[in-house]
């Protein structure tokens, strides 16, 4: 059976197998012991999610269902596994499981839970660059975009990158705003200045 025909049935449609699949994770693999048996526990769940984005035929929501599910969702679970990560929070008696949905989702935490290394709010840990020329830069490339066929391929190469990287920057920066209004729930920063990485 292909993937097309299998998204038409109702009961399979991606967003019903993610919750699902999490409600699994939530009452089912949090009583198992941590170690490998809860990684093997998680197994069908893993498979899932790597398969979840050829699920959806937009380039969009692929991109935002590997982001997401199959890195952030993924990884949190593993790190559940040997308890440790975010999803350690979900278990306490204050939280549910739209808690656990939200933080295994998201790149969220529960506000006050842990500690917050960027007091300041949310941050991609660019703080060497103004956000204003984030702010002027985006725009800019809007207009280029425009104009794209005029560009040699290595030019818009570099324009596809930056303006990726401006994008991201202006909704993680101004969504990070949002999601604190909520009162529950705070971002926790993706990036802490990746150039200067030494180990993957």
């Amino acid at each position: 059976m292909k993937i097309e025909d299998v998204s038409k049935n109702p009961m399979m449609n991606p967003t019903v197998v993610l919750i699902v699949s999490l409600g699994y994770c939530y009452s089912l693999v949090t009583k198992i012991p941590k170690g490998g048996l809860r990684v093997i526990s998680l197994l069908p769940i893993f498979y899932f999610f790597s398969i979840l984005p050829w699920y959806f035929s937009s380039a969009i929501l692929r991109g935002l269902s590997s982001f997401f599910v199959t890195w952030i969702t993924s990884f949190k679970l593993l790190l559940f596994s040997f308890d440790r990560g975010p999803l350690l929070i979900t278990n306490k008696r204050d939280s549910n499981f739209i808690d656990f949905i939200v933080i295994a989702l998201f790149p969220f935490k529960i506000k006050g839970n842990l500690p917050d290394p960027n007091s300041s709010g949310p941050s991609m840990g660019s703080k060497s660059v103004p956000r204003v020329l984030f702010v002027v830069i985006f725009p800019i490339l809007l207009y280029l975009y425009k104009k794209e066929e005029n560009y040699p391929p290595n030019i818009l190469l570099i324009l596809h990158s930056v303006s990726f990287i401006s994008g991201f920057y202006l909704v993680w920066k101004y969504g990070g705003n949002l999601v604190q209004a909520t009162g529950r729930y705070e971002l926790v920063p993706l990036f802490n200045q990746p150039y200067l990485a030494t180990s993957l």
